[in-house]
């Protein structure tokens, strides 16, 4: 068996930077411009060590922050190995003026982004370096962000998902 180049965490950033629903959220032409977008277990802190303020993290809005959930590695021949996973994923995105006042407009937003989104995956599941998924399911209800945090980070809808894979 040879090791993989990269971790499954990996080749899902690579498979929704080359997704054209979340190049168009995130307003990448390229990949390479989406993946300056896509975060590994957390949205970095500021350079400074201090707190973003909420201009701060407004810019950093729409952005996706991965990370493993669980792996299994199991043999299943004397040189056959299969193994699975589930990558979480976040997806924030800021909340427009178009669909601030109706949750059926954010909910809307939210049903196609999760399409887009899978069907992009789904496809690029068998293209070299990207992740081969085999299922995207929404852990829970989109959220929004409310009252106090709406001051200080803004308002935005966190999208969670999770993305199995083999």
């Amino acid at each position: 068996m040879t090791t993989p180049e990269y971790s499954p965490q990996e080749y899902l950033r690579q498979s929704l930077a080359a997704s054209a629903t979340y190049r168009a959220l995130v307003g990448a032409e390229t990949a390479a411009q989406a993946l300056r977008t896509i975060h590994d277990d957390e949205i970095p802190p500021p350079a400074d060590g201090t707190e973003y303020s909420a201009a701060e993290l407004a810019a950093l809005f729409p952005c996706a922050v991965l990370w493993e959930e669980s792996w299994s590695h199991l043999t299943v021949a004397t040189d056959a190995v299969e193994e699975s996973g589930v990558v979480g994923l976040v997806i924030h995105f800021p909340v427009t003026s178009v669909i601030a006042g109706s949750a059926r407009a954010i909910s809307a937003t939210v049903r196609n982004l999760f399409r887009g989104i899978t069907t992009d995956l789904e496809n690029s599941a068998n293209t070299p370096g990207c992740l081969h998924v085999d299922k995207v399911t929404m852990r829970q209800p989109w959220e929004r962000t409310r009252g106090e945090d709406v001051e200080s980070i803004g308002d935005v809808v966190l999208l969670t998902l999770s993305v199995e894979w083999n």
